[in-house]
Parts: structure tokens; sequence; C-alpha cells
């Protein structure tokens, strides 16, 4: 007779969970080669407990990119879409697809990387009919991605970018739905939208629980770049769902990342105020905005918003600033929009540069000069100032800090500590970036002592916020991929 003692004891789901968990962390962190990922897979078929804790923690975020067939190519045809495919192939073959626990019910977000369909540069009936092909072949092939989001219901982050930009009205009516319900569904609170033309803003009506909106490159017109006329043809694609703007649209949304997506801020903002007793973006508390030597008189209206959240804003991130004359010019247009005194709860305030290396100290008064002194001469509510400098192309570690790039004459250090203008300023962070490679290649040609060094050039160059006794220096250096962006969604 078989008694209950001749099983291996149940372990209870709070324990299992908590092992999971510790587990999973450890992939996250540990180093590439880390055997984790593994251990974890192996977990899924120990028991049917293991199984749903496991695929919670794999399955949380996935991230679906179109890889190229050929390198340096990025037109629709040489676009592989195994990834996607194999994903629902995944799903229909789950063992649990029919209990509470299905595998869909795990994912938590979704990020779409695709090819866009080639845009038409003339108007001739030969090119529309090249052009109307090709956007039937585009949908053809990605007619998975409707099930795929039909399935996963549960979404609370989603993410929609183009490699190229894609006219919105050339998405299959199927496929545009199930985005559609994606953002009308009360469980969504983080959206990215990137390298769109023609984008519908109604689709951000229904978004009454989200939280952070990314866009970039969004826009309701043909870019001129692609052969529309000047001003471009501004035709947005219409919801097929119905989405009507209220006074809960996007009421909750405490985080903008805009970047050369001007004309669809300016639609979000009439659409709104029209329904609202509070100005649209009111009650941001972190806005990250983005400088670019393409950016049109349109995107300064993406500027404007910091007026909109003068009481709210506790972040501000200001990322392009580059020190070539080109975008300088660009850098001063749009510093004139920016009083850093009127945003009375404004606590950081993070900006990112890329420059030559050797221009670090070179460039680094006159290009933050402007926006650090403020306009209005009146104290500030920062606390912690952000400066980060990403490097690429620099050879030597020793050509940042060579004594001839440091300038003498008063620069940003005297504003931040003998200006008056920020009294409660407690902590400068200096972070500089450089590439994986070139930091792989210093390792091995470098002396250890060469990036000590580049730490004493920074100090030489905030010598009173070094010596204040209220404000701390902090110095650090890491590596970036030039592949990543840190500032979308993070999977």
């Amino acid at each position: 007779m078989v008694t209950p003692s001749d099983f291996p004891p149940r372990l209870p789901q709070e324990l299992v969970d908590h092992i999971i968990d510790n587990l999973a962390d450890q992939w996250r962190f540990a180093e590439p080669d880390s055997q984790s990922r593994e251990t974890l897979g192996q977990c899924m078929f120990v028991s049917r407990s293991f199984l749903t804790s496991v695929r919670r923690q794999l399955f949380h975020r996935i991230r679906l990119s179109e890889k190229c067939t050929a390198a340096l190519h990025l037109h629709d045809e040489l676009a592989s879409t195994e990834r996607m495919n194999a994903f629902l192939g995944v799903l229909k073959r789950d063992p649990l697809r029919a209990t509470p626990h299905p595998l869909a019910a795990q994912v938590r977000g979704i990020k779409l990387e695709m090819h866009g369909v080639p845009a038409s540069r003339n108007h001739s009936p030969q090119s529309e009919k090249s052009t109307a092909k090709n956007i039937q072949e585009w949908n053809d092939k990605r007619v998975h991605l409707y099930h795929i989001l039909k399935a996963t219901s549960n979404l609370e982050a989603f993410a929609l970018e183009f490699i190229l930009p894609m006219d919105a009205h050339s998405i299959h009516l199927g496929i545009f739905i199930a985005i559609e319900k994606v953002c009308h569904s009360t469980s969504i609170t983080r959206l990215q939208f990137t390298n769109i033309y023609h984008f519908p803003v109604d689709l951000l009506a229904t978004c009454t629980n989200l939280r952070e909106l990314r866009l970039s490159a969004v826009s309701l017109a043909k870019p001129e770049a692609l052969g529309s006329s000047t001003g471009g043809d501004s035709k947005p694609a219409s919801t097929i769902l119905r989405a009507t703007w209220n006074k809960d649209s996007l009421r909750c949304l405490e985080t903008l990342d805009t970047r050369l997506s001007g004309e669809v801020i300016v639609a979000i903002k009439e659409a709104a105020s029209v329904t609202s007793s509070s100005p649209p973006f009111s009650q941001l508390k972190t806005l990250q905005l983005g400088l670019h030597i393409w950016s049109s008189p349109k995107s300064a209206e993406e500027w404007e918003v910091m007026n909109s959240a003068a009481r709210s804003l506790e972040c501000l991130c200001i990322r392009g600033i580059n020190g070539d004359s080109l975008a300088g010019t660009v850098t001063q247009q749009f510093y004139g929009n920016i009083c850093l005194s009127k945003l009375t709860s404004l606590r950081a305030l993070k900006l990112r540069t890329s420059v030559p290396g050797y221009s670090l100290f070179q460039y680094l008064s006159p290009d933050l000069l402007p926006l650090l002194s403020t306009k209005s001469r009146l104290p500030t509510t920062i606390e912690t100032i952000h400066l980060d400098f990403y490097f690429r192309n620099v050879s030597n570690v020793d050509d940042l800090q060579h004594p001839e790039t440091i300038p003498d004459r008063p620069g940003i250090d005297s504003v931040l500590a003998g200006s008056g203008l920020y009294p409660r300023l407690r902590t400068v962070k200096v972070r500089y970036l450089f590439r994986s490679q070139d930091y792989w290649r210093w390792s091995v040609t470098q002396p250890p002592e060469a990036m000590a060094r580049l730490h004493v050039a920074v100090k030489r160059a905030f010598p009173q916020v070094s010596a204040s006794d209220n404000i701390e220096l902090e110095i650090s250096s890491e590596t970036f991929n030039e592949n990543d962006n840190e500032y979308e969604l993070q999977w």
C-alpha cells in the first residue's frame, strides 16, 4: 500500500516563489556565463508549482525583434519574423493553456521591434501599385502579431518600435485593432512608440491608468525627409474602436519622454484640454527631453510641457547636448524656453551630452552655462545634478584630461557652488561613459592609473564644488553599448 510518506513533501507555494525570485535575481545581475538561466529552465521540469513560478519570471517581459538576414540592410524583404512566429508557437503548445495559469497570462510586457514598409517618394501609378504590394506583403508576414496581442491580455507595458519611419495607415485593420485593445486596457501603465507618422493621437484617449509615455520621432504628418511637401500631409490615422477624450484621459501620467514628437504633444494638449479642468501634463513628475541637430521649430512644443508641469515636476532630464557648432545652435534655441527657478518642485536635473573625447572640459562651460545660470537669477530647488558624458572614438584615456583642454575661465563650477542659485544642492554626480570596445582596449593598453588621473582632472574642473562642505562630488565611469537606448522602456 502506498502511503503519503512515500511521496516527497510538497513545498508551500510561497517558498517556491521565494526560491525562484532569488534565482531570477541572480540570473539578471550575474555574469553572462552564469548558469542561473539554465537552472531556471531545469526547474520548469520539476513540478507544476515550479513550472508556473519559473514561467512568471522568464516570460514577464517579451522582446520580439526582427533580425535582418543580411548585414547593413534595413529593407523589410530581408527581415526575419522568426522570433515572433516562434513565440506564438510556444503559446499554442503551452501545457497549461487550458488552466487558470496559461503562459500568456504571465506576460506583463511586450516590445516589438519591426521593419517598416519603405515609403514612396513619388505618386506615380506604378509607384503607388508597388507600395500597395509592399504593404500587403508586410502585413501578411506579420499576421501572427494579431494572435499574440490578443492572447496576452494582462499587459502592463507595450512598446511599438520601427527601425525606419512607418505610416500608421499601412498597418492591417486586424493588427491595428489589436494594438488599440492593448492601449485601451486598464492594466496598461507604460507605452512607447518610435518612428511612426500619421500617428493616431486618439489611441491615448482611453489610457486612464497610464503612468509612463515615451515618444520618439512620432508625428502626425509624413516627414519631409520621406518626400512630403513642406509641412507634410497631416492626415493621422483614425482609431477603429471608440475613443473619446474625457477628464480621466492620461490622468495618471507621471513620466513623459519625448523626442522629435512636438506635433503629437500639441495634439494631446488640444484634445485633453477640451474635457479636462486641469492643463494636460500638469501632474508630471519626470520629464525627459531630447535635443537633436535636425529638430524643427515644432519640437519646441515639447519643451513647453515644462510650463504645464512647473509645480509638479521633480526630475528633468535633457539629453543630446553637444559641443559641436551645429548642435550648439539648436541647444541655444531651446535653452531660451527653460527657467529652472520656475520649476518649484524640481529636485533632480540630469544633463546628458555626447562630445569628442578631447573636448570634455573645453565645451563643458559654454554648452551648459546658459541653462544652469537660469534666466530669472532666482534660487532653484534642485538637490542633485547629474552630468553624463558619452565618449566615442577616444584612443587614449590621457586625451580626456590633458591640461591644455581645461580652460582657465569661470564655468559651471562657480555657478553651482558660488552663485547662490543652488542653495539646496547637495550632490553633483559626474559620470563618463565609454564604448564597451574602447574600454576593453584601454584595459589592455593603458596603465592602471590612467582612469585615476581622469578622476583628478574632473576634480580640477570643479574646484569650488570639491571644496564645498555642503556639496558632495561623485565621479564614476561606466561602459555602454551603442545599440542600447538608456531612455526606452527597460525590458
